[in-house]
């Protein structure tokens, strides 16, 4: 677990727990923050837009 200071567009999150992986420099966001945002995958373009 890491704490982190999350800033995506407006959304402004300080204290935030995660988990991590320190060598790929990767994080999992949980439905606490992902229920602020809009978040589309495009799976078959690789693509991934995340709109505030």
């Amino acid at each position: 677990m890491y704490e982190i200071t999350l800033e995506i567009g407006g959304l402004f999150i300080p204290k935030l727990q995660v988990v991590g992986d320190k060598q790929n420099q990767q994080m999992i966001l949980g439905r606490d923050v992902l229920n602020n945002l809009i978040v589309t995958l495009n799976g078959l373009a690789g693509v991934v837009e995340v709109a505030d």
